[in-house]
């Protein structure tokens, strides 16, 4: 029986999908429809996947059982108050896992074609930011514009979400095995430059440690390029752009250089304390500090659903660190490619209300490559990656 394999359509389908996770607005185009159109490039993906090759899944928790407690932990929230953007963020994650059965090199690769065009419209939000040509206002409740942040409407979220590409393109360049000279460090550097840019300092904060610990160059670089970072950090226009001037200790001072997380997060975890079972719902509600949520993820999921949701949460995360960790057939490369993602994005959740687990169409390179890792293929040989850049080409 010949084996079933993607066709070129449905690898740009991919490209298209996982790009979009930078994108909440598009030019003429309502924020919503945006919204709407990728859940549509979704549903097409688990159609086609599942059609052609199929759903797998880990045994243990990241199987659908875990999907069901995890369903039934947030029933009393729902009933609190409803929220179906709650369930989707929760459904999404568990349905990128059990598909992505093909080649992994396949995946890789549209990983890859995926970083290199993040990376220029990177380039063109930064070309816009200096000269004003082609920048644009978002469509939506959003404030930043196309040149501070892309299509992504807002700094922080956009520098977080493009921060997830730059594992994948450190992971590229090893398993390619290219020189410090390579078009991958340009398109590293311009999506960090386009972070620096939206002032988002999470995201470029991980996409430094990635490249200090997992890019493979020579320590002369890397210890040029923390020269550069330390003597870049004392520069008046680097400390504006990042909110870090005047730095002191002081609760206020602290609060005010964190965009008021200190006494947002204070707020919601005093709440936590009153209501810690069953948290108070995952749709609008009326307690919640100038209508905005907890900027740390485990906090707000503990607010929205209580102490028991919170460890189910919890749990999927352990449950994907054991089983990676576990999983012999994946090569060295592929154990350093999510030990940068991993750890990097974990430092981010205690950052922000909604990284990974809240605001998933945003943060969808991390769901496939998890999923990816999760997958117990034969191991990926640099062989492996040139035969389906061929299939690709022949399609």
């Amino acid at each position: 029986m010949e084996e079933k394999k993607p066709n070129i359509i449905y690898y740009y389908v991919l490209i298209i999908y996982i790009v979009s996770s930078i994108v909440n607005w598009l030019p003429i185009l309502d924020n919503n429809i945006v919204r709407i159109l990728k859940y549509i490039i979704f549903l097409i993906i688990f159609l086609y996947e599942v059609n052609h090759f199929g759903i797998r899944y880990p045994s243990n928790f990241l199987s659908p059982k875990g999907l069901l407690l995890i369903f039934f932990a947030m029933i009393p929230g729902m009933f609190l108050s409803f929220g179906y953007e709650s369930l989707i963020d929760i459904i999404i994650p568990f349905i990128l896992i059990f598909i992505f059965n093909y080649k992994k090199q396949f995946y890789y690769k549209v990983l890859y074609e995926s970083a290199k065009i993040v990376a220029i419209i990177s380039v063109f939000s930064i070309f816009a930011n200096y000269t004003g040509f082609l920048d644009m206002d978002p469509n939506g409740p959003w404030t930043a514009t196309f040149g501070q942040s892309g299509f992504g409407g807002y700094r922080t979220g956009y520098s977080n979400s493009l921060f997830l590409y730059i594992p994948i393109l450190v992971f590229w360049h090893r398993v390619k095995q290219k020189s410090v000279f390579s078009v991958e460090i340009i398109l590293i550097f311009s999506i960090i430059f386009a972070q620096y840019i939206s002032g988002g300092r999470a995201g470029v904060i991980a996409s430094v440690v990635v490249l200090l610990i997992w890019l493979r160059v020579s320590l002369v670089y890397k210890i040029g390029f923390l020269s550069f970072i330390l003597f870049a950090s004392q520069l008046e226009v680097v400390q504006e752009q990042f909110r870090i001037q005047d730095l002191e200790t002081s609760d206020k001072t602290l609060d005010k250089i964190s965009s008021g997380r200190v006494v947002l997060n204070t707020y919601y975890f005093d709440k936590v304390k009153e209501s810690p079972f069953f948290g108070y719902g995952f749709g609008k509600k009326t307690n919640m500090l100038l209508g905005t949520e907890a900027h740390i993820v485990w906090l707000r999921n503990a607010f929205n659903g209580g102490l028991f949701y919170l460890g189910f949460i919890i749990f999927i995360f352990i449950s994907i660190y054991q089983n990676v960790k576990n999983n012999f057939t994946l090569t060295s490369e592929e154990y350093k490619l999510f030990y940068s993602m991993f750890f990097t994005t974990l430092i981010i959740t205690f950052l922000e209300p909604n990284y990974i687990i809240g605001s998933v169409q945003g943060e969808i390179v991390y769901w496939v490559v998890i999923s990816l890792l999760l997958k117990k293929h034969n191991p990926i040989l640099l062989e492996d990656f040139l035969q389906s850049e061929n299939e690709i080409q022949n399609a």
